[in-house]
């Protein structure tokens, strides 16, 4: 399994949010109350972040998306920028790069979920 690569900054500050998702499912039975239950065994949490790199880092980010992770195909491990945790997270877009005011360092907005 890749990993996140230990060369990329951590994210702009005030640039990353972590959200949980939904994990209870409802449903009306017959009679009586809504049955609620959890939808997941494992609790999945969404992550999004914008980093400030050199064109190289860019470049690093791009590769991995692509190469490593196979286009997002495959999970990667990394260490959680919350907790300090190794964790297994799964792509949900590809980065996307914008300039940062010059041509030298990029914006790279990344996303991806938490799997385990």
């Amino acid at each position: 399994m890749p990993s996140w690569p230990v060369t990329l900054p951590a994210p702009l500050a005030g640039s990353l949010t972590v959200v949980s998702r939904e994990n209870v499912i409802s449903f009306s039975g017959d009679v009586g109350p809504p049955i609620t239950r959890r939808r997941y065994t494992a609790r999945m949490v969404d992550y999004s972040a914008r980093l400030v790199i050199s064109n190289a880092l860019r470049l690093e980010l791009d590769n991995f998306h692509r190469d490593d992770c196979e286009d997002g195909n495959l999970s990667f491990t990394m260490t959680d920028w919350v907790s300090g945790t190794v964790i297994t997270c799964k792509w949900t877009s590809t980065p996307q790069f914008s300039e940062a005011g010059n041509i030298t360092h990029y914006f790279a907005n990344v996303s991806f979920v938490k799997t385990a």
